[in-house]
């Protein structure tokens, strides 16, 4: 986890931190894919999204690994759980119900 005041505070210390963990992988010779990397922005403030329009463009900052940039991902499966970007278990829950149900378990209603 990486802490910052602001997200271009946050964005420098994350890529100074993966560009440490590079040059460790590389003097260990091994190997992040960075294509099945990424990374959630967790916030305990609920700021609006960087604008996307055209006539009010921000630099939206990345996180690369080897100058690769890392996909930002709203939820993402970690050791068997799907973690999102609130922390709460929304996500796996509604996986699972979904993975249950093609299964053909049925769930009692509280639980669905």
């Amino acid at each position: 986890f990486v802490f910052a005041k602001d997200r271009s505070e946050l964005f420098h210390k994350a890529n100074d931190t993966l560009n440490l963990v590079h040059c460790y992988m590389m003097a260990n010779k091994l190997h992040i894919n960075a294509g099945k990397s990424c990374y959630i922005e967790f916030s305990k403030h609920h700021a609006p999204p960087p604008s996307t329009d055209s006539n009010h463009s921000t630099d939206v900052p990345e996180l690369c690994i080897n100058g690769l940039p890392l996909q930002n991902v709203e939820s993402t499966k970690f050791l068997g759980v799907t973690i999102d970007k609130n922390l709460n278990w929304d996500a796996h829950r509604t996986k699972l119900i979904k993975k249950l149900a093609t299964s053909g378990i049925t769930l009692p209603p509280r639980l669905s």
